[in-house]
């Protein structure tokens, strides 16, 4: 079997990243953790209790500083090549920039091991269910990635993996294989400060358009219709719907289940 490595970036997530943890303890060999913001509009360190619990977590912590006139999304890809440099130090086969809010099924985990262990292929892609507001509406996409760790690979911002040649390795279908496994990716389902907190980084990074695409995510009613090509438009992904099944065992006693709109509750 490989020996899996875990990078997880964290910030302000004290409602997700309990359940995170244990996840990453049941997927990961080797578990390290990046706790801060890089942007130097808003505190270094998280308010909601998240520094304490990654300090209590028992595994590999860093807390880097921002630094000043370096942009966000370089200053991340670093972070994360210190983290790829640290579980290939540990022995790792394979690793994964782990989301605090992308969770799945118990079953599911192992095949994906399974998929690794296969060979011949140098990353392992997975479906998601991509959630904004509660945990019912959602699009569909392919945006989930594990990686061989190759001799001569790299990194570019934010986590664009590239093999010795430069490619991208991502974009190769020569080198992914494609799982049918589908994670549950909590993305927007959060609080409405920390979503107000994401769209401040993306305008920093330079995404066009972030004030209106604010206005029309903090002002949706999810109380009405449901606007396929809205919930597209603010949340990415496809096929736009409402879920009424199961969610992975890890979750089972999260307090947001059966919330009905996350973005108020205090």
């Amino acid at each position: 079997m490989v020996r899996l490595g875990g990078i997880i970036g964290v910030y302000q997530e004290a409602d997700y990243f309990p359940y995170a943890l244990k996840q990453a303890e049941q997927m990961y060999d080797e578990i390290i953790i990046f706790e801060g913001c890089h942007s130097a509009g808003h505190p270094v360190r998280s308010t909601d209790g998240t520094v304490e619990m990654v300090e209590k977590s028992g595994h590999t912590v860093y807390f880097p500083e921002n630094t000043e006139g370096e942009r966000y999304d370089r200053f991340q890809c670093g972070l994360w090549t210190k983290g790829v440099n640290e579980v290939v130090r540990r022995g790792c086969d394979w690793f994964r920039f782990h989301d605090v809010d992308m969770y799945f099924f118990d079953k599911d985990v192992e095949s994906l091991k399974n998929a690794m262990d296969a060979g011949g292929k140098d990353c392992v892609l997975f479906n998601e269910r991509r959630f904004v507001f509660n945990w019912k509406i959602n699009t569909h996409d392919i945006t989930g990635f594990f990686y061989r760790i190759t001799p001569g690979m790299s990194m570019t911002p934010i986590s664009r993996i590239h093999d010795k040649d430069g490619r991208i390795v991502r974009n190769e279908p020569s080198m992914c294989v494609q799982s049918n496994v589908c994670c549950y990716h909590f993305t927007s389902a959060k609080k409405l400060a920390r979503m107000r907190f994401r769209f401040r980084i993306s305008q920093e990074k330079g995404t066009p358009d972030i004030p209106e695409m604010w206005g029309r995510y903090s002002n949706y009613d999810v109380n009405s219709k449901l606007d396929k090509d809205e919930i597209e438009a603010l949340v990415g992904g496809f096929g736009a719907n409402i879920y009424t099944g199961d969610f992975p065992e890890v979750l089972k006693d999260h307090p947001y289940r059966f919330a009905n709109d996350i973005r108020s509750i205090e």
